[in-house]
């Protein structure tokens, strides 16, 4: 009885010592894992700016320009990753890229302060800018919230002697201006 006893503790110890090595073995995976990913997509937003950096220097005359420009620069993004990039092409009075600005989002959304962006176009001396960004849930559709920020952007990038140029949302092969919405037509009135 008492070997039986022993039998069955020693089972039992060697039962949780097989179970602590599996957790361990998943955890350690996960975590190889989760770094690989990571490092993917330090490398991929690194890509990311060092493409946009590219269009200094270039001239987006056009809405089609400022398109193909942008779903150069967010192809990887839109592949690989289910988040909302936002592209700024800084421009002077005769539409050459002074500068971009890249901000990279979350799953539903893309934050920025209007003010820092003032800010930025005018250290950069910029006349014009156009925002572009991606939607991850493929709708190109511009959203309310995409509408307010535009008639947001409009009215106080005028009082700094600002134009925006265009407001883009880019999903695949669908692009859709927010600028020529008639939401965003009937809301700039209201302002």
């Amino acid at each position: 009885m008492e070997e039986f006893f022993a039998f069955c503790i020693g089972s039992v110890v060697v039962l949780i010592g097989l179970i602590i090595l599996v957790i361990y073995s998943i955890y350690n995976s996960f975590q190889k894992s989760k770094k690989k990913i990571e490092e993917r997509k330090k490398k991929t937003i690194e890509d990311l700016n060092n493409t946009a950096n590219s269009y200094k220097d270039n001239y987006i005359r056009n809405r089609y320009e400022a398109i193909y420009a942008t779903t150069n620069i967010l192809n990887n993004i839109i592949k690989y990753y289910n988040i909302e990039v936002l592209v700024i092409f800084l421009l002077d009075e005769n539409n050459k890229c002074v500068n971009t600005k890249v901000i990279i989002g979350d799953t539903t959304k893309v934050t920025f302060s209007t003010d820092e962006i003032i800010a930025y176009s005018l250290e950069n001396n910029a006349k014009k800018l156009i925002f572009a960004h991606n939607h991850p849930n493929n709708i190109s559709t511009p959203s309310d919230i995409d509408v307010l920020t535009g008639a947001e952007l409009l009215s106080k990038f005028e009082e700094h002697n600002l134009v925006l140029s265009d407001l883009i949302v880019c999903c695949h092969n669908e692009y859709k201006s927010v600028l020529d919405s008639i939401r965003f037509k009937k809301i700039t009135k209201e302002y």
